[in-house]
């Protein structure tokens, strides 16, 4: 695959005009399978000359390479004035009938306010939530009964609305007692295969959903617990989840119990 190459740094690709099939093609195609990051070619002659991207456009391009990132060095610190490139996305709108129309996933709570309503969202801010990955938890499931199994059984279905996978990462459930202390851990999915598509259809707006099923020890002792998701990479930095729930020392709370 080419996507081996991309892994071992022995493949640099830049966007090129949708002349050039076969980059189009490794860009659309190949790169759900490994980091993308991205940088925009502008300076100070280009934004005074007015060649810049708009956000609807750069949008474009993260979502379907499937950008991890993108460095804000390139657009955002050339120009000393307010007008650099995503200064001016700041004041682009985005809606979801924008989304709808270029056939992009998004999670429609993410145009809400707190109090439900529909709220006025900017190109910027899209871009800043969606590179790399956003998960959602969508369906929680708990089985286990008190005195009667050691063993506590939990499914979860997710979805990840970002533009790419979460990779270099472990996930897994958490038993927590009410100090916070981790009493019961185990590892569980493949935040390197959660796409938000499918990964070899770029331009698919079926929406996919992932599903994690695990067995943690259960409590042995009386009190109130937490059960928890993470999210980690290799540092141990631990990552949170999109809804709105507690986070205790970067876990994810989803269910309190009491035994």
């Amino acid at each position: 695959k080419i996507a081996d190459s991309l892994a071992s740094n022995r493949c640099f690709l830049i966007y090129a005009p949708s002349e050039f099939a076969a980059t189009r093609y490794l860009l659309e195609n190949e790169a759900a399978y490994t980091p993308q990051g991205g940088e925009m070619l502008v300076n100070d002659s280009t934004i005074g000359r007015g060649c810049v991207p708009t956000g609807m456009e750069m949008i474009k391009q993260c979502y379907f390479h499937r950008h991890t990132s993108m460095s804000f060095w390139h657009g955002y610190r050339e120009a000393l004035n307010v007008d650099n490139v995503m200064t001016l996305w700041k004041g682009q709108e985005i809606t979801m009938n924008d989304l709808d129309r270029e056939g992009i996933i998004y999670d429609p709570t993410w145009f809400l306010d707190e109090n439900g309503q529909v709220t006025w969202r900017n190109c910027y801010e899209f871009i800043r939530d969606h590179l790399g990955y956003k998960i959602v938890a969508k369906e929680l499931s708990v089985n286990w009964t008190a005195n009667a199994t050691d063993k506590v059984k939990v499914d979860m279905s997710l979805v990840n609305y970002g533009f790419a996978a979460a990779f270099n990462m472990e996930s897994g459930f958490a038993i927590l007692d009410k100090d916070g202390k981790v009493i019961s851990e185990t590892v569980a999915g493949e935040p390197t295969k959660w796409y938000n598509r499918h990964p070899d259809k770029p331009f698919s707006t079926d929406v996919l959903q992932h599903s994690i099923s695990a067995e943690l020890n259960a409590p042995t002792e009386k009190g109130e617990y937490r059960l928890a998701f993470f999210l980690r990479n290799t540092m141990g930095v631990y990552a949170q989840l999109s809804n709105e729930c507690e986070n205790i020392n970067g876990y994810n709370i989803l269910h309190t119990f009491t035994v």
